[in-house]
């Protein structure tokens, strides 16, 4: 009967001690260092900026064109257009470069050579006319010859009209000029007119109503 007892008693240790080996293996290490959790690392996406597209510089138009329409309606009634005749447009008056003490020597020179009574003029006597009278050269070709020289030197620009009279003057800066040109054949005529210039097309009529105008 005693033996029944101790057979227990040592059944129940045993029994006891492998449950508690048990729970011990199941039990997670207090001691052991949990891994530390990674998120997984996802590519941020760069910022798409949207594309606006600039407008392009708009720049002042600062060029205009003249179209020129010469014509001379004389004393017979007869309408003809200036035709085959250059115009020059200039910054300054067509005064200042063709009436000047130079080229005055040179026309007194010329005139007294042809007509040996003629007496010299002086700057005050000369007119604009006169230089245009005898701007063909036929007389005075000296003169001539240095005048239109000190015309193309000072030009901007420069046209020669067709037989329709007319002739444009492209590319031209806006601004204010001078309009010159004349006009010899039964009868002289020149033209010497302020022209304001604006940017795009601008027009200019020459006819007996602006003759010699400054």
């Amino acid at each position: 009967m005693k033996t029944i007892n101790v057979l227990a008693l040592c059944l129940i240790v045993i029994l006891i001690g492998s449950i508690s080996c048990a729970q011990k293996s199941t039990t997670p290490s207090t001691n052991s260092k949990s891994e530390p959790e990674t998120k997984p690392v996802t590519k941020s996406e760069p910022e798409t900026k949207p594309v606006t597209k600039s407008e392009p510089e708009t720049k002042p138009v600062t060029k205009g064109k003249i179209d020129i329409e010469a014509g001379v309606v004389f004393k017979s009634g007869d309408v003809k257009p200036v035709a085959r005749n250059v115009f020059y447009l200039l910054k300054n008056n067509a005064e200042k470069v063709i009436l000047t003490q130079e080229h005055l020597n040179l026309f007194n020179q010329d005139h007294v050579r042809q007509f040996a009574s003629s007496k010299p003029k002086t700057l005050s006597q000369w007119s604009m006319y006169e230089a245009v009278l005898y701007m063909d050269g036929r007389i005075t070709p000296n003169f001539a010859t240095a005048a239109k020289k000190s015309l193309e030197s000072s030009k901007i620009a420069s046209t020669t009209t067709g037989f329709d009279g007319k002739a444009t003057l492209e590319e031209v800066d806006v601004g204010d000029y001078y309009l010159f040109g004349y006009y010899n054949a039964s009868d002289t005529a020149y033209w010497n007119i302020p022209v304001s210039v604006k940017a795009g097309s601008n027009k200019v009529i020459l006819g007996n109503d602006n003759f010699g105008q400054q």
